[in-house]
């Protein structure tokens, strides 16, 4: 007779015979942990960048596309893999070390896994550690490509920060955005664009400070980098457009041409074009200062006799 156990959203038979060659025992010990870890990343090998058609020269859309491709068969490999391996009759620890057991490999595809294993099968892993240990595994070491980095921020962290009630998210990604690691911006930018989206519950205070924060950084990132603070600030004006706008215009012409676009381009027709005008002769102000030498600076390259 079988008796069924739900946990972490699979259905698996409760019996010995369903035990024998699988990685896990019956007592919930995982027999080999570093070769299921091997399976995995074989698994989601065709979430390579190459594999979802993520090569030079593609386009946003395209690049949302490739994302949500890769996304999808991540998730089906990894449940698949997590239902052969009866991994929801393992110990709560030996889920745990398989997790751990991530973070000691490269990202590479291997990242893709963390948004159904943390965000569907074993939420309960997820902790600040784990959090903190996420960001340095995506940002430091090998790079990964931006769409894995960006897949786990926006579905993962972001969601998993909605669900704190201290006020520490919006601190948390601030200190990302804050960094002097590039793709660890990126992530600060893109985690508050995703978070600030309503049903979140924000004080005045929280976004003012993430507004501030992604206004600081946007002058010194690369172009990709500088779409996603641009959405960021997007998100957090259509949010509580009467707080930041004023001082939005005000300081509208610091910002580059990519930040500039992508933050205004959800606003009403009129308040965009009085914007555009503004930046623009902001731009053209910055254009003639740099070409502009001051005498004293001439004076001073002279070679003395």
């Amino acid at each position: 007779m079988r008796k069924k156990q739900q946990h972490g959203g699979s259905v698996t038979p409760d019996d010995d015979s369903s035990f024998r060659g699988s990685s896990v025992m019956r007592a919930g010990s995982v027999v080999d942990r570093e070769g299921l870890i091997d399976e995995l990343e074989f698994r989601l090998m065709r979430c390579s960048a190459a594999s979802v058609g993520l090569g030079p020269g593609v386009r946003s859309g395209g690049f949302l596309a490739a994302g949500e491709q890769a996304h999808r068969i991540a998730r089906n490999e990894t449940r698949a893999f997590w239902n052969e391996h009866r991994l929801s009759l393992a110990s709560r620890e030996n889920l745990t070390g398989l997790v751990e057991g991530l973070f000691a490999r490269q990202p590479r595809y291997l990242a893709w896994s963390l948004v159904p294993l943390l965000g569907e099968l074993i939420p309960e892993a997820m902790t600040e550690q784990v959090v903190e240990a996420i960001v340095d595994w995506l940002t430091t070491g090998e790079p990964v490509d931006r769409v894995v980095r960006d897949a786990v921020t926006v579905t993962l962290l972001a969601k998993w920060l909605g669900t704190s009630t201290d006020g520490r998210a919006i601190a948390r990604l601030v200190e990302l955005c804050e960094s002097t690691v590039p793709d660890q911006i990126r992530m600060g930018a893109i985690g508050i664009g995703a978070y600030v989206r309503p049903p979140t519950v924000l004080s005045p205070k929280e976004i003012e400070r993430a507004f501030t924060a992604c206004f600081r950084v946007a002058t010194r990132v690369d172009v990709e980098t500088a779409v996603a603070v641009g959405w960021a600030i997007r998100e957090l004006i259509e949010r509580d457009r009467e707080l930041l706008m004023v001082q939005f215009e005000r300081h509208v012409q610091l910002l580059s041409r990519q930040v500039f676009r992508t933050a205004v381009e959800r606003l009403p027709q009129d308040i965009r074009a009085r914007l555009t005008a503004r930046w623009l002769a902001g731009r053209r102000t910055r254009i003639q200062k740099r070409s502009t030498i001051p005498q004293s600076a001439v004076n001073s390259r002279k070679i003395p006799r």
